[in-house]
């Protein structure tokens, strides 16, 4: 035992004397670094070059088209560094300059500050994305098309049980640099909702970026599990062992491409075909409720999507904020294959703005339509109408209880912060559904609501994280209409809008 304590020794202070020797690993050149380390303006970490620094601090001023990987240290990345490959920190932190950007992977493993949710992957622990979202105008907010989602994300609620996602992201795929991987996989234990998505995404233009992607997906969800009035909601259900009636199926595929200019502003089309189908499951326990409501119409959805982003401010943790518009058009039509003949429009407004990081303050507005092409007959099947209620839309109130083909939704919360990125947050939800205004123009069906038929709730939460991260968030909640409503708690590992 003693001889190989004496050969690591031996082993270690000869690396120690050789700092800078050029090595041969994986098909990569290693640069071993025992000291502070600086690659100035000028200089480049080649592709086939992985420089290791053991011990120190690392600057980086040049070009990285290879590895940088700091492992007791931070890095320091100056204005004028170009990061084209991956710069990791595994034991600090990574200080980035203001609005920087990068094609390439910056990723620390420092987990002192660390969001809940990192402890929910080994991969994330290890590799802790700090400018994913954090520098670019729009990583404030959830998209309104996205696909797939790649953070981690669970909620628990007494509405729909617990349901459980989880992807991430992979960059230069083998040897396709500008290439990223998404992947997706979710599953609703209550429910017995399984969804999974793939999307490859291949930057063609660097300097608008453009982007062209294909994605392909499946998705099955029980629609009846929550019609059944002897249950109260689906953790009942589960802890049951009870079995459901149907179950909905959707997969299918989309391609397109989507644009960002002047990084203020980014376009995204794409053509999509999705199969719908109904699963009969056999129910093997002794209810016997019927479906009344939700039915799930069968066919084939195939048509295009236009979406539109626009961004101002670049970190909701200052003030003045940040603010994201988003605009969504989808048209299905027979001449493409679809089953039906209908337009969806959704137009949303979000901002969020901190004073001093202790008071913070967050604004939802959404206005969305279903237009059958024939007004006279419905060419649109009822469960692509809006529903409200429940997480994300009107807490407080029972899940999807309003449904119809003209929506309105209000979100503002007012926080109060105590430190180490924990947040109290009063919240006021308002909301409706009705249906179209017969021969009412698109402007007239997305702003021309009755405010008296408006649903309010109120509630609190508390929140972990800053807007940049995904944290933890439970809520309570009840509906403002009569004083016996009950309080619905929700719990979720990310942000409620």
């Amino acid at each position: 035992m003693n001889k190989i304590k004496v050969l690591l020794i031996l082993i270690l202070i000869t690396s120690a004397l050789l700092g800078g020797t050029v090595i041969s690993e994986d098909e990569m050149y290693v640069e071993q670094i025992y000291k502070d380390y600086e690659l100035a303006y000028g200089d480049t970490i080649n592709k086939q070059t992985h420089v290791k620094v053991f011990v120190g601090n690392a600057i980086v001023s040049g070009l990285v088209d290879g590895m940088l990987t700091v492992y007791a240290g931070d890095i320091h990345i100056d204005s004028t560094a170009v990061i084209n490959g991956a710069v990791r920190s595994l034991g600090g932190d990574v200080h980035l300059p203001k609005n920087h950007q990068s094609d390439g992977q910056i990723i620390s493993s420092n987990l002192k500050g660390s969001a809940v949710r990192d402890y929910f992957s080994k991969q994330m622990i290890k590799e802790k994305s700090v400018t994913k979202h954090y520098n670019r105008p729009g990583g404030v907010f959830v998209p309104a098309d996205f696909l797939p989602t790649y953070e981690p994300f669970a909620t628990v609620n007494s509405q729909q049980g617990f349901f459980i996602s989880f992807g991430n992201k992979l960059y230069n795929m083998g040897n396709l640099k500008n290439t990223s991987l998404y992947y997706k996989i979710g599953y609703g234990f209550s429910s017995k909702e399984v969804e999974g998505a793939v999307q490859l995404r291949i930057k063609v233009i660097n300097k608008l970026p453009l982007y062209v992607y294909g994605v392909g997906y499946h998705e099955t969800q029980s629609q009846d599990w929550m019609n059944i009035p002897e249950q109260e909601n689906g953790l009942s259900y589960l802890i049951n062992k009870q079995d459901y009636l149907t179950r909905y199926m959707a997969e299918g595929y989309r391609f397109g491409s989507s644009v960002r200019i002047f990084n203020r502003l980014r376009l995204k089309g794409e053509y999509f075909r999705q199969n719908e189908d109904t699963l009969k499951v056999f129910h093997h326990n002794t209810l016997t409720n019927t479906i009344n409501n939700f039915t799930v119409e069968t066919g084939k959805h195939a048509g295009y999507r236009l979406s539109g982003s626009l961004f101002f401010g670049y970190n909701a943790m200052d003030f003045p904020g940040a603010y994201q518009m988003d605009a969504v058009y989808e048209c299905f039509s027979p001449s493409y294959g679809s089953s039906w003949d209908y337009d969806r429009i959704r137009i949303s407004s979000q901002y969020i703005g901190t004073i001093k990081h202790a008071i913070q303050y967050r604004n939802r507005i959404v206005s969305a339509v279903v237009m059958d092409r024939d007004e006279q007959n419905i060419t649109h099947p009822s469960h692509y109408e809006y529903f409200l209620g429940g997480m994300g839309t009107l807490r407080g109130l029972p899940y999807k209880s309003m449904q119809g083909t003209r929506m309105l939704l209000i979100n503002q919360e007012l926080g109060f912060s105590f430190g180490s990125d924990v947040w109290v947050l009063g919240f006021i939800d308002l909301g409706m559904t009705d249906q179209n205004i017969p021969g009412g123009s698109l402007v007239k069906q997305l702003t021309d609501f009755n405010s008296d038929d408006l649903s309010g709730t109120i509630g609190l939460g508390i929140e972990t994280g800053s807007t940049n991260e995904f944290g933890v968030r439970v809520d309570v909640a009840k509906d403002l209409s009569t004083g016996s409503a009950p309080w619905i708690w929700y719990f979720r590992i990310t942000r409620t809008f």
